[in-house]
This record gives C-alpha cells, structure tokens and sequence, in this order.
C-alpha cells in the first residue's frame, strides 16, 4: 500500500530526541508498504539531523516539507478566540495558510495514489478533515487532549491560568469528538486516555497501542550491572513525563534509600 504518514514534525530516530514511537512504527511498515511523510518541519537543523541518520535512508520513499504557519493577523486572532478553538487551529487565526495546508494533501494524496492516510498527532487532524478525501485515514493521538488538559486544570494554583486551561480543555474536547466523523479508527498508548475519549465519543472506533521495546535490541548483559544507580527515561520536555520524575524523587526514591541507601 501507499502510506501518507501526516505529522507535526519529522519523527525522531533512536538517536534523536523526542519519542522513537512514529519511527518504529515506520520502519516496521515501511518493509512492506511505500510511505511518504509529509510535515511542518519544526528546525532545520532537526531536519538534517534527521536525513543523516542512517536507519532513515530507506524508511520514506518522499519527504514532504510543508511551510511553517505565518503569524497570524489581528482580525483572524478575534475570530479564532470568539469561536473559541484549540490552541492549535488555524482554519481563522491563519485562513489562507490553512486552506493552502488542506489542498497541499488533496494534492500528495492524488499524485503518489496514496491508500490510507496514519496522522500523528490531533493538531494535524484539521488539515485532513475538512480536505474531502474518500481516502481511510487513521490518527494516532498519543494522549487524549481532553483528559491531559483537565488534569492540568486540576493542579494549577493561578486561578487565571485555570481558567484558561479550562476553556482550553473544552475547546480540544471539540475537536476530539469530531475526529469519528473522518477517521476510522483513533489509536492512544493508555487505556486510561482510550475510555476517556469514549466518554467523549462513544461511538468511536478506538484502539490502544502501548509504547513497546525491541526486546531483540534492548537485552540483559553478561557482565554484572551496577544496581545502586536508576535509570528513568523519557521525553523530558512532556508535562507527564517531568511530573513523574519528580513524583518518583519526592515520593518513592526516599522509601527505596531507607532499604537501600547506597542507591
């Protein structure tokens, strides 16, 4: 098949930072289907970074780069707060940019016969969704939106910060109930996020996917490991992610030392 793999920036490889998942999926489909990848580069110097890394010579039969949004105007930033949209919608706050982003995959779509489009990522949902496309399409959220943005809602002290995290969280929750409508299947890593979407959505199709480990590569060594030091790995700049590391420090490590102080 021909795969178009939409997603906000180029996936990281095991040797960039951010989160292997896109890539690992990628590579695995790549042995067998011909994908193209098309994204908003965030860096240039990612970018490179990204076509020389070898593992990705023959992931992608074509790269699209598509043009980062320009700042957006007055009048549609009004329009964009009085229709109270996700921080990431640009269809008001950048009209033209949007609807140039829309007919840019209208067009990749019929010239590379592409057969099912996989979004990574919500914030690129929109530029799918109002294209037309008879094509399937699936989307990877990662998280659910909703339930992240209400979770920070909770534990904001700054109660004009709350309230926006507020309307933010209504906002996502708007566009995540619409996803249904386009895509035939809505995938996350938790089954936590998976049945709060469906509280949201009861109707759609969803999936969970949990981040695995190449057990192949990722294996025990011969040699003796050094059992005083912990390792916590992650995409340190996720919200989640730094709350974990923190609750761990504050609240689980102690208990460890007491047992074990050397560690």
């Amino acid at each position: 098949m021909n795969i178009l793999v939409l997603t906000y920036d180029v996936p990281a490889t095991t040797s960039m930072p951010g989160s292997p998942r896109l890539f690992s999926l990628c590579t695995s489909l790549s042995q067998r289907h011909c994908l193209t990848l098309v994204t908003p580069s965030q860096s240039e110097e990612r970018y490179r970074s990204f076509l020389g890394d070898p593992t990705a010579e023959r992931v992608f039969k074509e790269i699209v780069i598509l043009p980062q949004p320009p700042a957006p105007r007055w009048w549609g930033q009004q329009i964009h707060r009085l229709r109270q949209e996700a921080h990431f919608v640009t269809r008001y706050r950048n009209a033209e940019y949007y609807a140039d982003q829309c007919q840019n995959i209208r067009d990749i779509v019929a010239r590379n016969a592409i057969d099912v489009l996989y979004v990574d990522y919500a914030a690129m949902a929109q530029y799918v969704m109002d294209s037309e496309l008879k094509t399937p399409a699936i989307i990877d959220l990662h998280d659910c939106g909703t339930l992240l943005a209400s979770r920070t809602v909770q534990v904001e002290r700054r109660w004009l910060r709350r309230l926006a995290l507020y309307a933010e969280s209504r906002s996502i929750a708007r566009v995540e109930r619409s996803l249904s409508r386009v895509f035939s299947r809505i995938i996350m890593n938790s089954r936590i996020d998976e049945e709060f979407f469906k509280t949201l959505d009861p109707s759609a199709n969803t999936l969970t996917i949990g981040n695995g480990v190449d057990s192949e590569f990722f294996t025990p060594t011969d040699g003796n490991s050094d059992m005083t030091k912990l390792v916590f790995t992650g995409v340190m700049n996720y919200d989640p992610n730094e709350d974990a590391a923190i609750y761990f420090c504050d609240a689980i490590l102690p208990l460890i030392q007491e047992r074990y102080p050397q560690v």
